[in-house]
């Protein structure tokens, strides 16, 4: 068959209707008994919060949630007469306390200190044995019924110093502390690669984030229609792994999954109120992170790091904003994605880029 298609051609050209024939490729619908599954979450939640400035320096935010989630996910294969329903469960009553204080050292500076826990809980098809195909990996995913969600605590530390109108300048230090968090992870089967889920013993992640927000009116007059915001920051994450684990999971000493270690914005605004337009130009930058934690011998799949390009522009044709043309501009470098397994690529493709252009009427 090969010799009858362009291998190389475009996606869209390669599996579009005129190759899908006798000679060219076919299409097969398999259905398979744990192709579907029953879920239902209900999460019941209440909350209460106090706000007291302490003095003309001092304020104090807190407060605390407590929610109350069950999730119940059944999954049967009915092509097995008399099979027994692989069924999960998650019931937890969780407190999540949080509290923001904040000291003025000036009109213009704060100091801010914060503390908050968060969850997060497993997706329904994380904890159903239910199997699917991961188009964009290529991989068989199966789900972890002994899932257990994760909970955060987030600490963080912030000075913060505006200038004057709009502009911003901000130096945070953070701290999170996670308890079970859920991971993806390979295993090897007598076929292709499976992806499933576990929860890791634990992990933290700290670092330290600068960020900046100004007009650059300072350069030249001409320049007040543009403003600059950015921020960068540095992480640094290690995961704690069971006893029981370290016998099954390749890397014992390793970042958590998807955390990279750099971390960079940059925007570029330019406002025009009497043309009644805006611009923003977008620059974001990741560096390489893992993806996929390997097991029995196999090493750690890591998503390379990227850069991204957008721009997006903004034109009111009636003033306030009620109707309003907007322009996307996506993935303006053609990105690259890739994937390396020790140091050998794995996958990569590239996503194009992505032009539109759509109207919006308020009335309100």
């Amino acid at each position: 068959r090969s010799l009858t298609l362009n291998l190389l051609a475009p996606s869209n050209e390669l599996l579009g209707p005129d190759n899908i024939r006798p000679d060219g490729f076919e299409i097969r619908e398999n259905t398979r008994g744990t192709d579907a599954y029953d879920a239902d979450m209900d999460v019941y939640g209440g909350y209460g919060m106090v706000d007291l400035a302490l003095g003309p320096r001092w304020r104090v935010i807190g407060g605390l949630r407590v929610e109350d989630a069950s999730i119940f996910v059944r999954t049967l294969d009915p092509k097995i007469p008399g099979a027994v329903p692989a069924v999960s469960t998650l019931n937890n009553r969780d407190p999540l306390p949080g509290v923001n204080v904040i000291y003025s050292l000036s009109p213009r500076q704060n100091l801010r200190f914060a503390y908050g826990r968060t969850l997060s809980r497993p997706d329904f098809r994380e904890l159903s044995p239910f199997e699917f195909l991961n188009v964009l990996g290529g991989f068989t995913v199966t789900g972890n019924p002994n899932l257990k969600r994760a909970k955060i605590d987030n600490f963080d530390a912030r000075w913060e110093w505006f200038p004057g109108g709009d502009q911003l300048f901000a130096l945070s230090y953070f701290f999170k502390d996670f308890t079970d968090p859920i991971e993806v992870t390979l295993q090897p089967t007598t076929g292709d690669l499976r992806e499933s889920f576990l929860n890791a013993k634990g992990a933290h992640n700290q670092g330290v984030e600068f960020e900046f927000r100004r007009n650059l009116r300072f350069v030249s007059p001409r320049m007040s229609p543009f403003t600059v915001h950015s921020n960068f920051t540095v992480v640094d994450s290690n995961v704690e792994i069971s006893k029981d684990q370290a016998v099954l999971l390749t890397s014992l000493e390793r970042p958590l999954v998807g955390q990279s270690r750099y971390i960079f914005n940059l925007i570029t605004e330019w406002v025009k109120p009497r043309w009644r337009s805006n611009a923003r130009f977008y620059v974001n930058r990741v560096s390489r992170r893992i993806s996929d934690v390997g097991s029995v011998g196999l090493p750690d799949i890591y998503q390379e790091g990227n850069t991204f390009l957008d721009f997006v522009y903004q034109y009111d044709i009636l003033e306030g904003g009620k109707w309003s043309l907007r322009f996307n501009a996506e993935n303006l470098g053609d990105n690259h994605y890739r994937w390396t397994q020790a140091g050998i690529l794995q996958r990569s493709y590239r996503l194009g880029r992505t032009f539109t252009v759509g109207t919006s009427f308020s009335v309100f």
